[in-house]
């Protein structure tokens, strides 16, 4: 098996960029055409790339501790600060009621409003211990306890993802990771890489506009519809993963790519709340995307030069050439 690379890839970074940015976009463009097209692929491909950049040979305990320093701490960290923000702003309208805590604390499907998208942290971090633990199994077995998973998600979904920190949805979501090993270990195989990519984007996109299946909502434990949903996320994000490393990144571009990804999952964490606090306070739609982008990203950017990077962004601050993959 091709190992992962060394060093960070702006291609790889970008991914990420752009998911990052298609996830706020559909938290702020709500309808049918966001379901169908962003929800498509704008989760689903985090998790691919947990598996495509997955390392052989950590032992279990190693895994809960680089995930619980680049996951954990930032979901407690920014649990904290969200939390103390949605008290002052009741606060400011005179009209505090802390009961927001126990759903938000319990996590997962209960989690709302501010606290949105913590359940993707946690599912992912289970997701990838889940992933060591049976790494080790024969190659069929691997494949057979995620295909189990996804058909546990297609048959409870939803009362996995109300589990405690939604550590359910971690059990279909094993499949997008094996499939993401799978892509790395065939992709040194494919001729023409771009324009393989690019079919693999064009082609899922264009018989969803078709066909309209049913849309993928892990975090209400919706799969698509059965193994379609799923090949199309994985197929779109491979054609991103592609396409990405087919540009070239000119040095600055590369480095801003990669300290945007550095610091995402901060973004991924709060920009729920400037959402909220953006609707709350009448912002038009265009208004409230571009401040759930800017805002969040320029804090954290700022936030990774603070001895605070370490708690909210997952790694020490400016550490971006001493780590590897976050997901």
């Amino acid at each position: 098996m091709k190992t992962a690379p060394s060093a960070r890839s702006a291609g790889i970074d970008a991914v990420r960029v752009l998911g990052i940015g298609a996830v706020i976009f559909g938290h702020t463009f709500t309808g049918h055409l966001t379901h169908e097209f962003i929800y498509a692929w704008h989760v689903p491909v985090f998790f691919f790339l947990t598996g495509y950049l997955w390392k052989r040979g950590r032992t279990v305990g190693d895994e809960f501790v680089k995930r619980g320093r680049t996951l954990g701490l930032p979901y407690i960290g920014w649990f904290v600060v969200v939390s103390l923000l949605v008290a002052v702003d009741m606060a400011r309208s005179g009209a505090v009621d802390l009961s927001f805590l126990g759903p938000s604390g319990y996590g997962g499907l209960s989690a709302r409003g501010a606290f949105g998208t913590f359940w993707f942290v946690s599912t992912l971090f289970f997701a990838a211990l889940l992933y060591r633990m049976i790494e080790r199994l024969p190659r069929a077995v691997v494949w057979i306890v995620a295909i189990a998973g996804l058909a546990a998600g297609y048959l409870f979904g939803g009362w996995l993802a109300s589990t405690p920190l939604a550590i359910g949805s971690a059990l279909p979501c094993l499949i997008f990771l094996a499939v993401g090993t799978a892509a790395r270990e065939v992709e040194p195989r494919i001729p023409r890489k771009p324009l393989v990519g690019l079919a693999l984007i064009v082609l899922p996109l264009v018989v969803i506009a078709l066909v309209q299946p049913e849309p993928i909502d892990i975090k209400q434990g919706l799969y698509g519809a059965p193994a379609v949903g799923v090949l199309f996320a994985c197929a779109i994000s491979f054609g991103l993963v592609l396409v990405a490393q087919a540009i070239p990144y000119p040095r600055v571009l590369g480095g801003l790519v990669t300290e945007l990804a550095v610091v995402g999952i901060a973004v991924v964490l709060f920009h729920p709340y400037v959402l909220a606090y953006s609707r709350a306070h009448g912002l038009p739609a265009v208004g409230m995307f571009l401040a759930a982008v800017i805002v969040p990203w320029v804090v954290a950017l700022l936030l990774h030069r603070t001895p605070l990077s370490a708690l909210l962004i997952g790694f020490p601050r400016r550490a971006f050439r001493r780590v590897l993959d976050r997901v």
